[in-house]
């Protein structure tokens, strides 16, 4: 079955085929024959999501049929659960946070564990300067004894005045009682 908006030039390529309200004429982009996962029909996929591994599906019904397959081998990967943890695309541990949570939140109201774990911990926020590294490398192992705060700022010059104004400024932040001690 032909889809609409495909055409097959000359050579023999097929081509899908859209208008662009960005510029005069048409847009066009590479198609490939390629089997539905699901139902097994043929149909015309645009050949840069086959590349991506798009591009399986052969409509929006069999596409979410293979997306409650996903679910079922690996709900963990595939599916955002009840108790609101889930994997993200980098391998991350990403949990749904109460509206108005400080911090780096995407999608809706989600942040990566390890952050919303430190930020508790600290009892604020992260600072721009600042992150959060798994010692044992594992980016789902979330216990507190897994997770350093590690810093990125530096001084900005190189006179020492400059130096010790940011050691005591770094001191200040994180270990105040220290500062006083020296004093």
């Amino acid at each position: 079955m032909i889809q609409p908006n495909w055409e097959k030039d000359d050579s023999g390529q097929w081509w899908y085929v859209s208008p662009s309200p960005n510029r005069p004429g048409r847009f066009r982009t590479r198609g490939a024959p390629a089997t539905c996962e699901i139902c097994g029909e043929g149909f015309l996929a645009r050949l840069t999501a086959v590349r991506r591994g798009q591009g399986t599906c052969c409509g929006y019904t069999c596409a979410s049929q293979l997306r409650v397959r996903k679910r079922l081998v690996d709900p963990e990967r595939y599916h955002r659960n009840a108790a609101g943890r889930s994997i993200n695309s980098q391998g991350y541990a990403i949990v749904r946070v109460p509206p108005g949570t400080a911090g780096p939140t995407f999608n809706s109201g989600w942040m990566r564990e390890h952050t919303y774990l430190m930020q508790q911990i600290l009892g604020r926020p992260l600072l721009p300067h600042e992150n959060v590294h798994h010692v044992n490398g594992d980016k789902t192992d979330n216990r507190p004894e897994n997770l350093e705060l590690w810093s990125s700022s530096q001084p900005s010059g190189q006179r020492i005045e400059d130096k010790v104004a940011w050691a005591k400024d770094l001191l200040a932040l994180y270990e105040p009682e220290a500062l006083r001690e020296a004093v």
